[in-house]
């Protein structure tokens, strides 16, 4: 018998295998609607089987956390089961966990760090061009206390999390491809859906550090010279940017569940946040303090408003990228991103030299405000 008909006979078991099994698990929970991501199990004397499949091409993993857990944070205390592919037949199952004191990357139960056990009791998959599916087993409580949760079947659910990869190669999920759910295995019903808190973020300090915080700079810088209204216009988009950055916050801090400081976006999204609050309140300041006999900016609070102003900008761009980054978006769109905001610079530098090559101001202008 040659090796083509050797691994069709293979593929054939399998699939003979899966058809049957499916047969006796539970109506299929699709966890995400865009690759079909979805879950299906079947309970049997204290041993339960769980069968996963996505339409991708890529390895593909669930895991949960212990019952009645409300932890916020979706990779930390999680115990995880990780299919990855390497051929249409190859599959190998993993048997893993949350990295003990944090979160991710899971790790295996069979590490130094964890000293737990291999509990998986038996598994299959096939992987296809745009297709990977995978059937495990376990018991509902296998012992492990280092490196297992226990399943149990009760009212409250199972808080299962899920991911994909965006290749064969085991490394970060990346944005979009993970969530959670929580799952009544006795009754298989679900509640609705949390709100994307990330997407709420990413939108509220995006625009604020991208849109609204160069804008008003750019009034303030080049437009009092020439136009009335620069002043309402500043304060206008400055208050949006506190009020879109207190809300973006709130987003932050609910999609974490709390104050975090575990990554360098974090670190840097605050000290930006900082650096920001600090230059409004120092830019009212020097609109009650202003005087029009004044004979010069003073340091106090003028030009520190306008550094705090700038350095803000340059922290909420690199904040941003951070950001990013951690979130695994493609590097196309990174690279887009820094090309626009580079430009921004380039047209504050040419405005600049115009304003130094040819230093005019228009007939009949009044300064409004001074130079706040």
């Amino acid at each position: 018998m040659n090796t083509f008909h050797k691994l069709s006979i293979l593929i054939l078991s399998i699939v003979f295998l899966i058809v049957g099994t499916n047969a006796l698990l539970s109506e299929p929970i699709v966890m995400d609607q865009n690759t079909g991501f979805q879950l299906q199990w079947e309970i049997d004397n204290g041993t339960i089987t769980f069968a996963v499949s996505a339409n991708v091409q890529a390895w593909i993993a669930i895991g949960w956390h212990t019952y009645g857990d409300t932890q916020p944070k979706a990779m930390v205390g999680a115990d995880f089961v990780v299919a990855t592919f390497g051929g249409q037949a190859n599959v190998q199952v993993w048997d893993m966990v949350s990295t003990p004191g944090g979160g991710p990357p899971p790790i295996n139960d069979t590490s130094s760090a964890v000293n737990g056990t291999y509990d998986i009791l038996s598994y299959s998959g096939f992987q296809t061009s745009d297709y990977s599916y995978f059937i495990f087993s376990r018991k509902l409580v296998t012992g492990d206390k280092a490196g297992d949760n226990d399943i149990v079947v009760g009212p409250a659910g199972l808080d299962v999390v899920w991911a994909h990869g965006s290749s064969n190669d085991w490394a970060g999920h990346g944005y979009g491809n993970a969530g959670r759910q929580t799952i009544d295995l006795g009754t298989g019903s679900t509640p609705p859906q949390q709100p994307d808190w990330f997407g709420y973020h990413v939108g509220f300090m995006f625009f604020t550090f991208a849109v609204l915080m160069p804008f008003g700079i750019f009034v303030a810088r080049y437009l009092k010279e020439s136009h009335m209204w620069w002043f309402p216009i500043h304060i206008f988009v400055q208050v949006l940017g506190l009020i879109f950055t207190i809300i973006g916050l709130a987003m932050a801090l609910k999609m974490v569940g709390g104050i975090s400081m575990a990554t360098n976006h974090a670190i840097l999204g605050t000290t930006t946040l900082c650096l920001f609050y600090i230059s409004i309140f120092l830019g009212a300041t020097s609109h009650f303090m202003w005087n029009p006999q004044r004979e010069k900016t003073p340091l106090f609070p003028d030009i520190i408003h306008w550094i705090g102003g700038r350095l803000t900008l340059v922290f909420g761009f690199v904040t941003i990228i951070l950001g990013m980054l951690l979130a695994q978006i493609s590097q196309g769109i990174i690279v887009v991103f820094g090309i626009t905001f580079a430009s921004y610079f380039v047209i504050f530098g040419y405005i600049e030299f115009y304003k130094w090559k040819w230093p005019t101001k228009p007939d009949g202008y009044h300064l409004v405000n001074g130079s706040f």
